[in-house]
C-alpha cells in the first residue's frame, strides 16, 4: 500500500504536468460566441468542427447580403443563429418578404411582418471618408481625376492646386457647395466636369474660362439630398451640357453659353425639371416661354415616354438651326400636323439632317411622325429607327419605305437606317469622364 505522502506527490505531479500543456482549442461555436458582433470580412476564415475552415464567414458583408437576399424569408432570418458574423447580416441585407406562410391567419401574418420589418433596419447607407492627404500628392501634375465614394465636405481645397487637370469626375462623394466651388475654381485649366449621385449640396454655379463638357446627374426624386440647381454663369467655351440621367429633378439655367451646341438627353418625366436658355423656359419638355430663339445649338436628345408632334415643332422653333435629333419613347399620341402645321412648314426651313427614333414598331402613330419629316425636312440626310429583333427583317424594312411615302420624300438623298435595340445605354453613351469629350454623345457605336 502506498503512504499518503507517496499519493500527495503524485497528485502534484500530475497538476504541474496539466498545467503546462496548452489549453484544447475551442470550437467554431465557443469561438464565435466570445467574438465581438461586428463584422470579419477582413479576418482570417474561422475554424469548424472537424478541422475545415468557414471560408463564406470570410466573405464580405455585400457578399453575404447578397447570399442572404436569396433565401427564403424565414431561412434568411435563421442564418442570425449560425455565428454572431452572421447576426447583423439579415437586419442590414435588402429584405424579401413573402409573408404568405409566416402564420395562418391574416391577423398573425401582419403581427409577424411587424415584427420583421421592426427588426430589419434595411441596407446601411454608405459610410463616406475622406480621402488620405496622400491622394493629392501628384496634384500639380494631374491630368485626369476621378473621385468617388468618399466624403470631401471638410477637406482643406484651399491649400490644393491642380494647374493641368482638364477631366475631373466626383462620383457619389458628399461635398459641400463651397467646397465645390473652391475644387472647381482651383483647376483652371479644366475642360471637363462630370458630377453624378453627390450630394452634400443644392446648387451648383458654373463660371470657367476653358470648361467645355459638363455631365450632371441626380437621384430622380430626392432634391434635397442631390444636386437640383445648376446655374451657367459664365461659359464661353462650354460646347455640351449633358443630362446623365432620365429623368431628373434639375433646374438648369444658362446665362452665358454662346457655343452650347450640344444638350440633352431631356425628360418629360418629372415636373421639377426645368431649362432656361436665354429667353427660353422649357419644363419637362414642354416650352413654357419662348421670346429669341437660340442658334448655336445642334444635337438635342429628349426621353419621353408619351411623344407630339407639337412638342417637338415647339423645340425647333426654341432651337431652329438643330441638325440631329434623338427621341427615345413610346411614340404615342396623336400626331395631327396635316390640320395644325401649315403656316409652319411654309415659313420655317427645317435644317435637321439626322433624326433617330428608338422603340420604332411601325405602328400609324409613329408612321406619321416620321413622314412629317420625311415629306417637309428638306437637307435631311437619314432617319434611324431603333427597332426590335422582331422586326428586324427585309420586309419590314420594304414596308416601311412605302408607308413612309419615300418616293415624296423632301431631300432627294433621304435614308432610311434600320438598327436594333441591342445597345444597353439610354440614348447618352457616357460612361466615363472622359467620354465626356465625345463629339456626339448620343451617337451609338456599340
Amino acid at each position: 500500500m502506498e503512504t499518503r505522502a507517496k499519493k500527495r506527490k503524485r497528485s502534484k505531479a500530475a497538476v504541474t504536468q496539466e498545467s503546462t500543456e496548452k489549453p484544447p482549442a475551442p470550437s467554431s461555436a465557443a469561438a464565435a460566441a466570445d467574438a465581438p458582433d461586428e463584422p470579419r470580412s477582413q479576418e482570417a476564415p474561422p475554424p469548424v468542427a472537424g478541422g475545415g475552415v468557414d471560408r463564406i464567414s470570410g466573405l464580405s458583408d455585400a457578399i453575404l447580403g447578397e447570399i442572404v437576399s436569396l433565401l427564403p424569408t424565414t431561412e434568411a432570418a435563421r442564418t442570425q443563429i449560425l455565428s454572431p458574423r452572421w447576426r447583423h447580416v439579415w437586419r442590414t441585407a435588402p429584405l424579401n418578404l413573402d409573408a404568405t406562410h409566416l402564420a395562418a391567419t391574416d391577423e398573425a401574418r401582419a403581427s409577424a411582418v411587424s415584427l420583421i420589418l421592426s427588426a430589419h433596419a434595411g441596407p446601411r447607407p454608405p459610410l463616406l471618408l475622406p480621402p488620405p492627404v496622400s491622394t493629392f500628392r501628384f496634384s500639380p501634375t494631374l491630368r485626369l481625376a476621378t473621385f468617388s465614394k468618399c466624403d470631401l465636405r471638410d477637406f482643406a481645397m484651399e491649400a490644393l492646386r491642380f494647374p493641368e487637370l482638364k477631366q475631373l469626375a466626383l462620383v457619389e462623394v458628399r461635398i459641400s457647395e463651397g467646397s465645390l466651388h473652391t475644387f472647381i475654381s482651383i483647376c483652371p485649366a479644366l475642360e471637363s466636369l462630370l458630377l453624378d449621385k453627390s450630394s452634400g449640396f443644392q446648387s451648383v454655379r458654373i463660371s470657367s474660362s476653358n470648361l467645355k463638357s459638363i455631365g450632371v446627374g441626380a437621384y430622380y426624386g430626392r432634391r434635397i439630398q442631390n444636386i437640383w440647381q445648376l446655374i451657367i454663369v459664365d461659359a464661353p467655351c462650354l460646347e455640351k451640357l449633358l443630362y446623365l440621367h432620365a429623368p431628373m429633378d434639375l433646374r438648369v439655367s444658362v446665362i452665358s453659353a454662346p457655343k452650347l451646341a450640344t444638350l440633352g438627353c431631356f425628360s418629360g418625366a418629372s415636373n421639377y425639371s426645368r431649362l432656361v436658355f436665354d429667353t427660353i423656359a422649357i419644363q419637362g419638355l414642354k416650352v413654357v416661354s419662348f421670346k429669341t430663339a437660340v442658334h448655336n445649338v445642334k444635337i438635342l436628345a429628349i426621353n419621353t415616354g408619351r411623344i407630339d408632334l407639337d412638342m417637338v415643332i415647339d423645340l425647333l422653333k426654341c432651337f431652329p438651326c438643330l441638325e440631329k435629333l434623338y427621341i427615345k419613347s413610346s411614340m404615342s399620341g396623336p400626331n395631327l400636323w396635316r390640320r395644325k402645321h401649315k403656316d409652319f412648314i411654309s415659313s420655317f426651313d427645317i435644317d435637321l439632317k439626322e433624326i433617330v427614333l428608338d422603340s420604332y414598331r411601325g405602328i400609324r402613330l409613329q408612321a406619321s411622325f416620321a413622314s412629317f419629316f420625311i415629306l417637309n425636312a428638306r437637307e435631311l440626310e437619314f432617319i434611324r429607327f431603333v427597332v426590335g429583333q422582331r422586326d428586324y427583317n427585309e420586309a419590314f424594312f420594304a414596308e416601311q419605305h412605302r408607308v413612309l411615302q419615300m418616293e415624296k420624300r423632301a431631300s432627294r438623298v433621304a435614308r432610311l437606317d434600320f438598327t436594333t435595340d441591342k445597345c444597353r445605354h439610354d440614348l447618352l453613351h457616357v460612361n466615363h469622364v472622359r467620354d465626356l469629350s465625345i463629339t456626339d454623345p448620343f451617337r451609338c457605336n456599340c
